[in-house]
């Protein structure tokens, strides 16, 4: 068939589809042709490519055989793809000529447009893998993420898209980074999941055409768990939007008792999401007790507030009372950890602090995630020798606590129950307590002083299908699919028993005393989730207690699709973060590995690296030697370097798209982590061959205009434009050194080595670049630095060490610029000296009126200790205003105060230079120049960041997470 008639027959389908469909767009893979239509059509666009360029009357075949090629796409480079595919593109085709084809489309069918950082970065191949709606390798990742997040479906979640991809999107931090450029377009991946929620007798055109979405789902039923995912998110849709049509036979009345009952509903979804931490004691020799903080799993809060996924999956986290670096990025998304507390925390401070945080976020974890308020706290002691937190403080008889009392606070004993102990955390104190099997009166008055009550003898505890959690004082956690049964016993006669159960499935069971015969056993059954309370009261025939009641708090939850992290239950764990790091955050180390496990017991793994997503030949395998557990980041890394020498490793990685690594531990489980490459319009591959290294600029998207230039080592701060063939390989020069691409959206680097032929080669001399204190010269700075930082290198020991040196070289040029040539003589002269920091101060300023607000800053040290940058910001802020008369800063038409502004400005010179340009934008000048005029200000920001770097400096690594 000519493709004119290909062209006149989609023609009429597309247009009668958009003529039927009002508002939401129209993708190309609804074309609704057959497996055969599709095969003669990609036989007479071949046909028609070998022999002549594509013509753009027949544009609309060409759309749809592009769609084609992006629905089977899987991250390799597409335009490979669909040249190998499409016989005589190489020589006949135009990259450009399908863009203008999509363009044509969604101008005259109101076609699905691109948008977001991906749209921006792929400008041509974003079109076909757009309009492929879902290519197959998402798929799966799709309705893992749709399973995860049915709890938080409501009828206005799935009637909205956009809503819908908020969600998506949110949950998105740990899916790979395709898949997360895919749901910054919320509408977009909203309108694919609404469609695929639906009931089949549902679907209609309005959102998705049904043969696209047949296909889809087909597809999706290839795998199992793929399946049984979209499947349990189906039901739940399906159950939310019954509830909806019963719902909306409520009267107004109703619905004015709902809208004053909306600011309680809130306050109970936030208790619903589990953010308060826990106590728990570990034992570390007779008497010695470590303190820990059981800290919740934040990833709930994405399902309430999507916006937080930003900060939550990448900014680190601070922990008051916790020594070492703040928390990994992503780290509270992945699972409760216990955190070493060695100062315990003021009941004013805030627990956990991220950096460049959110007032929302910050409001939300001030007031939910925090500890209760003391001065006592009550732990009990379990069976493997640790004491978890009982919030009830309520005691058994039989049993062994441990009481915590805030230091002051000590109040009187029960002098033959209890034991000091010793913890290793100040501000904090410690006994034993063990109860008696039998209660007298004056033991319950002394528990009463203490705020302990005693057991009322009436006890509950889950039976027959284990509990997710069971802290075996009232508090239980079941998932969805189970169907909890719990044992009553009691020390009394009970004369009957009435429970009642409160929460999103209520129930009320009364059990005359004629059927109590104990242990009494009730199964509760199948529960929605949520948080429950049951209640249990009941009378005895005892004077001493009359009455007994007890309350049991219930949690269930949906089970999260099982992903590649071992079983919790077993004692061997792999920690990574972030969660799914791209192979580059694994190589450099960005990504940090810790193996938890019993001492003794060793761990091995193995790297392998592959050059097509499919991931099924690798390219190169290399195994680490046994890994003695637990392993942290640090031993890990270690590790990891002595592959990373390896050329064949080197060479491996640079080529490879997808990295796979294995790790398992004997007969204690293992783990499973597939590494996708950053998905970037290009990138440097670099190969060690005949002793040389050979380069080569990789394109998955042509840029309009790519520019590459060399930089030597010797001089960093002067780069020479070079012009290479793209996709071609080209010899590096012996010196090596440093290599940039940059087009107008994107810009990567790579360092190559040089060749080492002597001991003389391993010497390195460094000419600086004369600068002015202009803000002409600290942007040229500046941009000098950009590329050193982010480049790449392969892991060879000498390019690491290069870069180092450059990297601090160029930042003391930026110092400079900011501080002045005497503060940096001044700062170098005393970075060895025992009192560097005390010394330092005095070179802020010499005039005695700045006096105070040194002082000031230098008091704050220990505070700036924990302190986010944005915290410190604010700090610097406040002590300007408070102690210097500095004249105001502003810029823009509007003469307001930007004191926030310039402090921040100034200190992310400090902190983070590389990114500071594009922070700025068109104001850097002016803050520059106002910082030259007020040196007083980038001194106090580089010595508050020395303050906070010099309190940190003994305690990195010293970090103890476990779980």
């Amino acid at each position: 068939m000519p493709l004119s008639h290909w062209q006149e027959r989609l023609h009429s389908h597309f247009q009668l589809l958009s003529d039927g469909r009002k508002q939401n767009p129209i993708f190309a893979l609804e074309h609704n042709l057959t497996s055969s239509d599709l095969s003669a059509l990609a036989a007479d666009i071949h046909l028609e490519i070998s022999k002549s360029s594509p013509l753009h009357r027949w544009w609309l075949p060409w759309a749809v055989y592009a769609t084609e090629v992006g629905y089977k796409y899987s991250g390799d480079e597409y335009w490979q793809t669909f040249a190998k595919s499409t016989p005589g593109w190489l020589k006949h085709g135009d990259r450009y000529f399908i863009r203008d084809a999509f363009r044509q489309f969604q101008k005259e069918f109101n076609g699905a447009q691109p948008s977001g950082r991906w749209a921006e970065a792929f400008s041509i191949i974003c079109w076909p893998i757009t309009h492929a709606i879902l290519p197959q390798d998402l798929q799966r990742q799709l309705a893992e993420i749709l399973y995860d997040i049915r709890d938080v479906y409501t009828q206005e979640l799935l009637r909205s898209p956009k809503l819908l991809g908020e969600q998506v999107d949110a949950f998105s931090w740990n899916a790979s980074s395709r898949f997360q450029h895919l749901a910054d377009d919320h509408l977009l991946i909203g309108q694919i999941a609404v469609a695929l929620l639906r009931n089949s007798d549902e679907n209609d055109s309005s959102l998705i055409l049904p043969s696209a979405l047949k296909r889809i789902a087909a597809d999706l039923d290839k795998e199992r768990r793929a399946r049984e995912w979209l499947s349990s998110a189906k039901n739940r849709a399906a159950r939310i939007q019954l509830f909806g049509l019963q719902r909306g036979l409520e009267t107004d009345e109703e619905q004015d008792e709902d809208e004053d009952e909306r600011e309680s509903e809130q306050h109970k979804t936030l208790v619903d999401l589990g953010l308060e931490p826990r106590l728990v004691l570990v034992p570390k020799g007779v008497g010695l007790w470590e303190v820990r903080l059981r800290l919740p799993n934040l990833s709930g809060l994405l399902g309430r507030f999507p916006s937080f996924k930003n900060i939550l999956a990448s900014q680190r986290c601070a922990v008051t009372g916790m020594k070492g670096s703040p928390l990994a990025r992503g780290f509270l998304l992945s699972g409760s950890h216990d955190i070493l507390l060695t100062t315990w925390p003021d009941p004013s401070d805030v627990l956990l602090k991220f950096e460049n945080s959110d007032p929302e976020l910050d409001f939300l974890l001030r007031t939910e995630c925090l500890l209760r308020p003391g001065p006592r706290w009550l732990l009990k002691l379990m069976a493997d020798g640790t004491a978890v937190e009982i919030r009830t403080k309520t005691v058994l008889p039989g049993n062994s606590y441990i009481l915590m009392t805030r230091a002051g606070q000590d109040r009187a004993l029960p002098p033959n129950h209890s034991i000091p102990l010793n913890l290793m955390c100040e501000g904090i104190s410690a006994v034993r307590i063990n109860v008696p099997d039998e209660f007298s009166e004056t033991f319950i008055g002394q528990l009463g002083d203490l705020g302990i009550r005693a057991s009322s003898g009436l006890r509950v505890s889950p039976v027959g299908v284990p509990t997710a959690r069971w802290d075996d004082e009232g508090y239980a956690e079941w998932f969805t699919s189970d169907s909890p049964i719990l044992a009553i016993s009691s020390q009394h006669n009970l004369k009957g028993i009435a429970l009642n159960l409160v929460g999103p499935t209520g129930t009320r069971i009364e059990i005359p005393e004629s059927e109590i015969t104990f242990p009494l056993f009730v199964e509760i059954g199948h529960l929605e989730p949520g948080r429950y309370k049951l209640y249990l009261i009941s009378e005895t025939a005892t004077e001493f207690f009359p009455s007994v009641s007890g309350t049991l708090s219930i949690a269930v939850r949906s089970p999260k699709a099982s992903g590649s992290e071992v079983a919790r239950s077993t004692p061997f764990q792999v920690f990574i973060s972030p969660a799914n790091p791209q192979m580059e955050q694994l190589w450099d180390g960005t990504a940090t590995v810790d193996l938890l496990g019993p001492p003794g017991h060793k761990a091995h793994a193995r790297l392998q690296f592959f050059r097509d997503m499919n991931g099924e030949e690798p390219i190169h395998s290399r195994s680490l030697s046994s890994i003695e557990l637990p392993c942290r980041n640090a031993d890990w890394q270690r590790r990891f370097d002595i592959i990373k020498d390896d050329i064949r490793t080197q060479d491996a990685y640079s080529e490879a798209v997808l990295g796979k690594l294995h790790i398992h531990c004997d007969d204690l489980g293992q783990f499973d982590l597939h590494c996708e490459r950053e998905f970037a319009p290009f990138r440097w591959i670099l190969k060690h061959e005949n002793t040389a290294y050979w380069l080569r600029l990789s394109f998955l998207e042509e840029q309009d205009s790519t520019l590459v230039s060399h930089s030597v080592f010797e001089r960093p701060g002067q780069s020479l434009q070079i012009r290479i063939k793209n996709g071609t390989d080209f010899q590096v020069p012996k010196e090596g050194g440093l290599y940039v691409a940059r087009s107008d959206r994107y810009s990567c680097s790579i360092l190559v080595p040089p060749q080492i032929n002597s001991l003389t080669d391993l010497g390195l001399k460094v000419t600086p670049e004369f600068r002015q204190r202009t803000g002409h010269d600290l942007s040229e700075s500046l941009k000098n630095l950009e590329p050193w930082v982010l480049a790449r290198t392969l892991g060879d020991p000498i390019s690491r060490l290069r870069k180092d040196r450059i990297v601090t070289i160029l930042r003391d040029e930026i110092l400079f610029l900011l501080c002045g040539h005497d503060w940096v003589k001044i700062e170098r002269k005393l970075e060895h000296s025992p009192n560097f920091i005390a010394d330092l101060k005095c070179a802020i300023s010499t005039r005695a009126h700045h006096g105070p607000f040194i002082r000031a800053l230098y008091d704050s040290r220990k505070k700036l200790a924990s302190s986010t940058n944005a915290e410190i910001c604010e700090l610097l802020r406040t002590l300007v205003a408070s102690y210097l008369d500095l004249p105001m800063f502003s810029f823009g038409e509007e003469r307001l105060d930007q004191s926030r502004w310039i402090t921040e400005f100034a200190f992310r010179l400090i902190y983070e230079p590389e990114g500071v340009r594009k922070w700025a934008e068109s104001h850097f000048s002016d803050g520059f120049r106002y910082l030259v005029q007020n040196p007083i200000l980038p001194r106090a920001a580089r010595f508050a960041f020395l303050l906070r770097a010099n309190s940190m400096k003994t305690l990195d690594d010293k970090t103890d997470v476990l779980t």
